[in-house]
């Protein structure tokens, strides 16, 4: 697969041949969906902290608000269903590709993109038998506007806001529901919902677990609440 990779030294935006792998065990939250874009000869460690933002492009009359990913166009061969792979590691170089976007260098309270970006095309639903085909060079000229319309907006920003808001969410749900989590983080919650062979403390975290469950054999029992 071509994907578009839009350097962090500036030069010129090139098309790049990308593997397509299964999502790691140990990858971050950045992809939901098994086969993944493999982009890690270019970003290396940088990889496992990748952000991605999805975004559509198509001829549209109103661009309604209620649709903020959709990008008017009226180029039918760019016309399609995109990811938009970032980092914002404060390690990496900004990427000077999008400062000249923007016409000049960031401030340094600004978030802003750094390392390499890597644009994707795909055909289908995400995590639904998607299929990933290549990209074209012009759609160049679509991620320029994305990049200067998305710093005027500060989206990073919002996103590392949003970011952080749902971790308090998810740090009071931890508290609340601490057996829960633990059957997740441990994998046990994964291999009773796929019918594997459950291991003893498997079986005391899911017992943890509030509500009615279907066990592999058929049976149904009522767990007790989380204490």
């Amino acid at each position: 697969m071509l994907a578009l990779r839009i350097p962090t030294d500036g030069s010129e935006v090139h098309l790049v041949s990308v593997d397509i792998k299964d999502r790691p065990q140990d990858d971050g939250s950045a992809d939901f969906f098994d086969d993944v874009a493999d982009l890690s000869p270019w970003l290396g460690d940088a990889f496992k902290y990748r952000r991605v933002a999805d975004f559509y492009v198509k001829n549209v009359e109103d661009l309604s608000a209620q649709f903020p990913r959709l990008v008017r166009d009226d180029d039918t061969a760019l016309h399609g269903r995109y990811l938009l792979y970032y980092t914002i590691l404060p390690t990496l170089p900004v990427n000077k590709c999008c400062a000249n976007y923007i016409g000049f260098d960031p401030p340094a309270d600004r978030l802003f993109w750094r390392g390499d970006l890597f644009v994707v095309r795909y055909e289908g639903e995400l995590g639904m038998g998607h299929e990933y085909v290549d990209v074209p060079l012009t759609l160049t000229r679509i991620i320029k506007d994305i990049i200067r319309s998305a710093y005027q907006r500060r989206a990073l920003e919002s996103i590392v806001e949003d970011d952080a808001e749902f971790e308090r969410i998810m740090q009071r749900d931890r508290e609340r529901r601490p057996w829960f989590h633990a059957a997740v983080e441990t994998g046990a919650l994964e291999r009773f919902r796929t019918g594997q062979p459950l291991s003893d403390g498997d079986i005391l975290l899911l017992r943890q677990m509030s509500g009615t469950v279907q066990w592999p054999n058929g049976d149904s029992e009522s767990l007790p609440p989380a204490t």
